[in-house]
């Protein structure tokens, strides 16, 4: 983790996907592989992540690349894909609810079902509504640096008081040259030895 100024930390700015939120897309994949008889990669190859997450289409459009081309209903890809919506990283999730003298706010390339996520996990309690920041709602995705200046204007701090994680390299960099401090996400115990040598000490404890 690079580190930007000496700033007391106040805030950090997280991802959802594979931070927060169980890696469903990546495992719904997978499962739907295994099914359907076909190598994951194939798979990943049509997906339409990107253009769901930018908003150009629509949840059931991403479902119905695989209902085209594999001769499955709509209904069976759609509870497949359900039943990993929802799942959290539970230790990622217990170590931001300890934090709650911090402010916090999400940064995601993510669709507007984001919003149902956040609301089942209690995070809405957290986090207000105008720290949350989906690629679909304000037209621009990680990395583009646009994203990471809207942000910034949204929260209102300055750069070095704000923690942005993330599970990917490349979008971390704009954080960088913002002068955020910058944290790619391996796992919890990774998470909180990060925490601490940022001087955010004590808050981790159960």
């Amino acid at each position: 983790m690079k580190k930007a100024s000496g700033a007391q930390i106040e805030f950090i700015l997280w991802d959802i996907g594979e931070v927060l939120q169980f890696p469903f897309e990546r495992v719904f994949l997978q499962e739907l592989a295994k099914m359907v008889r076909v190598d994951f990669q194939t798979l990943w190859q049509i997906r339409r992540w990107g253009e769901l997450v930018s908003g150009k289409i629509s949840e059931r459009d991403y479902i119905r690349v695989y209902v085209g081309r594999f001769n499955l209903s709509i209904a069976e890809v759609q509870q497949l894909y359900d039943s990993y919506f929802y799942l959290s990283l539970d230790e990622t999730l217990a170590i931001l609810r300890r934090l709650p003298f911090l402010g916090h706010g999400i940064l995601s390339n993510h669709y507007s079902r984001a919003w149902e996520w956040l609301r089942r996990h209690d995070l809405l309690d957290m986090i207000p509504e105008s720290h949350i920041l989906l690629s679909s709602e304000i037209g621009v995705a990680k990395p583009d640096v646009a994203a990471y200046e809207l942000a910034l204007k949204r929260l209102n701090k300055d750069p070095g008081s704000i923690v942005f994680i993330d599970n990917m390299q490349r979008n971390l960099v704009p954080a960088q040259i913002l002068r955020m401090h910058a944290m790619r996400f391996g796992s919890p115990i990774q998470l909180c030895g990060e925490l601490a040598r940022l001087g955010v000490h004590g808050l981790l404890a159960s």
